[in-house]
């Protein structure tokens, strides 16, 4: 399968012109992780990621213990992750942990960063994308600590 195709199938270049989805294609490359491969950990972004087939969780590593929380799953042909490397300070907030073998295509976010802003209407569809995508996840996220808290466990003081 071509990086482009998986590309338009895209939920964060949904909307972008044929041609401006080529150039990104140019500057991707297709990316093949074995099961439990860590993709990034909670660093410096630097790419962003279109998944094509697998299955990667998003989690937080809680600082000086050895609890994790996962905050999210990537499943679906199209979904990304590693939005991070298009928003200031351009840090992944979680590390992404494939789950079962994956094959992802990777984006080169500086380089999209210098394609979207010499095409600011083409900038400004990808980042009215990811402002759906984090108003999503941190959806997901709310409701499922609101799920899992325990009643008494909540302090009101």
């Amino acid at each position: 399968m071509s990086s482009l195709s998986i590309i338009e199938e895209s939920e964060i270049f949904k909307g972008l012109s044929q041609d401006v989805l080529k150039k990104i294609a140019a500057f991707s490359q297709e990316a093949e992780y074995p099961r439990g491969a860590t993709i990034f950990l909670e660093e410096e972004a630097r790419y962003l990621y279109v998944l094509e087939q697998g299955l990667v969780i998003l989690r937080i590593d809680v600082p000086g213990r050895e609890e994790r929380v996962m905050v999210t799953a990537i499943r679906d042909r199209g979904e990304v992750f590693g939005w991070s490397s298009l928003v200031k300070p351009y840090t992944y907030t979680a590390a992404a942990v494939c789950l079962e073998a994956t094959k992802a295509i990777v984006v080169d976010g500086v380089k999209l960063m210098h394609l979207l802003e010499e095409d600011p209407e083409s900038g400004f569809v990808v980042m009215k994308n990811v402002a759906a995508i984090i108003a999503s996840r941190l959806h997901k996220a709310r409701a499922a600590l609101t799920s899992a808290l325990t009643p008494g466990l909540i302090s009101h003081g």
